[in-house]
């Protein structure tokens, strides 16, 4: 079932720069509590460190075969660690993931924004819908622990590629529907089908629960419900 059209225009921009207001303060914080475990003693988060044990590791750096393993597999979280060591070619500094998350967090705003408008549509007042719901989710305070605590990344990086499946769902099934167009609608049906799959990887990839895009993705294909006469 295709989304409405998005009409999102400024909402998206001003749900980033919300979201990322409301934790630029939190550059100036240290590493806390998992962070150390998942960041200072991880060895696949130092500079230098092989980087095939990370498809091979837990998120804190125990193989998966080791009988006190976590069994936590987010590889493509810890990659995102491993970016900041490699960028500055030494130690890790807490005030650079913390402006990464800071920044995520503002991304995973502006697509809410988005998915809310496409969601409303053409209904009335549908803009409005969007940024409230939009400022909302920004501003509430059951972010601060995702986004001030470093492995929260795990959830902001779940959170954009399950928002990046939505997207890609929607331009997929309008493509898809019988005014989607010819041969271009088509290739773009499929270019949105191969996008959502890869969403959903990385959506599993960066925390286990990013598999339930998968069950969310199914229902959007249910038909709507007609109202009884």
């Amino acid at each position: 079932m295709p989304l409405g059209s998005c009409r999102a225009g400024w909402v998206v921009p001003l749900a980033f720069a919300v979201g990322l207001a409301c934790y630029l303060n939190c550059i100036a914080c240290d590493f806390v509590f998992d962070d150390r475990l998942a960041i200072l003693n991880n060895k696949d988060v130092q500079h230098g460190a092989a980087l095939a044990p990370v498809w091979t590791n837990d998120f804190w750096g125990k193989g998966l075969q080791m009988h006190d393993s976590h069994k936590s597999y987010r590889p493509l979280t810890i990659l995102s660690f491993r970016f900041h060591t490699w960028w500055r070619q030494g130690e890790p500094r807490p005030a650079d993931f913390h402006a990464a998350n800071a920044l995520l967090h503002a991304l995973v705003c502006g697509c809410v924004a988005e998915l809310a408008a496409r969601t409303c549509g053409v209904r009335s007042g549908g803009r409005r819908i969007a940024l409230l719901s939009s400022l909302l989710f920004a501003v509430h305070p059951i972010h601060v622990e995702a986004v001030t605590g470093t492995v929260g990344r795990a959830e902001l990086l779940c959170a954009l590629a399950c928002l990046a499946g939505f997207a890609s769902h929607g331009v997929a099934a309008g493509m898809a529907s019988p005014g989607g167009g010819a041969r271009g609608g088509r290739v773009r049906a499929c270019a949105g089908s191969a996008a959502m799959v890869a969403s959903i990887a990385a959506a599993v990839l960066t925390k286990e629960t990013g598999v339930t895009l998968i069950p969310m993705l199914a229902a959007q294909e249910l038909p709507p419900s007609r109202p009884q006469p």
